[in-house]
């Protein structure tokens, strides 16, 4: 083991944060250097299957975390549950209004507009501004 070797060996352990893997790498097989760089190289190697690992983890906790939330939505009632929220009122949705309330079916006639006025014809109340032959 010559002094080159030893140095190439103490640069990578002193300056691990500043090298990437790369070009430790090239260098290393360009200078018949590999089994000098073996230790840089299992230490990254193992940085990197902790980071993977953490990764996965969090990312399967945050799966279940949401499979959870929506099984618990799921679970849950609509919000009105027949006689429960809303006393004395039939659970079928009220699509017309009260019954004796004109207008009450959705798609009839409403000849009265609410408060007992009728309704407005034309453009927002200004008549018909047609004048012309169309």
């Amino acid at each position: 083991m010559c002094i080159r070797d030893r140095f190439f060996t103490v640069c990578l352990y002193t300056c691990y944060e500043l090298v990437k893997p790369d070009v430790a790498l090239e260098l290393s097989w360009r200078f018949g250097l590999l089994e000098h760089a073996m230790p840089f190289f299992i230490q990254i190697m193992r940085e990197l299957t902790t980071r993977v690992d953490t990764v996965q983890k969090k990312h399967e906790d945050r799966e279940k975390k949401e499979e959870k939330q929506a099984k618990q939505q799921l679970d849950q009632p609509l919000g009105f549950v027949g006689d429960m929220l809303l006393p004395g009122m039939n659970p079928q949705l009220m699509l017309m209004g009260p019954p004796g309330m004109p207008g009450g079916n959705m798609g009839g006639p409403n000849p009265m507009m609410p408060g007992g006025f009728p309704p407005m014809g034309g453009l927002g109340g200004f008549g018909s501004m047609n004048t012309g032959p169309f």
